[in-house]
């Protein structure tokens, strides 16, 4: 058995960070050399890429959501007001909303250079010609920003 000496940890800590460059980018939309997938969008302090996941059924509509603070100080990410609309193939449109059955999805901050990843169903009767999300309530902006993904085969 080996022991360490605890300055040694921090030390080693410490030296695997600043070599690593942890700290998020402004405008690259990538972190750890692992691009965000999706459609690209600047929100306030988010650097916010929605995408699509290829649905199960057809009641299953997944968004992902990958963002990264690019300012200095926290942000709040609000997934749990996302606001998300569908349309149908008839033609019907429709709010949906996310699937938390044990209401975890809620508004977080985030620190400042820092990024994150969320997955989240939007639940539908029908099946969906299109989806719309509103990348702007993300950050509680009053200023709608629309992202759609339509044909969603």
């Amino acid at each position: 058995m080996s022991f360490r000496q605890p300055h040694t940890d921090a030390i080693l800590v410490l030296g695997s960070l600043a070599l690593g460059g942890c700290a998020y980018q402004a405008d690259s939309f990538s972190y750890a050399r692992e691009p965000f997938n999706g459609v690209y969008m600047t929100v306030d302090c988010l650097d916010v890429a929605i995408d699509h996941q290829s649905r199960r059924s057809a009641s299953k509509n997944v968004i992902t959501y990958a963002f990264g603070n690019r300012c200095d100080d926290p942000v709040v990410v609000d997934l749990a007001s996302v606001r998300v609309f569908g349309r149908a193939n008839d033609g019907t449109e429709m709010q949906l909303f996310a699937f938390d059955p044990a209401n975890e999805i809620r508004a977080m901050r985030i620190d400042g250079r820092a990024v994150g990843r969320e997955a989240i169903e939007y639940p539908s009767d029908d099946t969906l010609k299109s989806m719309c999300v509103d990348a702007g309530s993300i950050t509680r902006s009053r200023v709608p920003r629309w992202v759609c993904f339509d044909d969603r085969d």
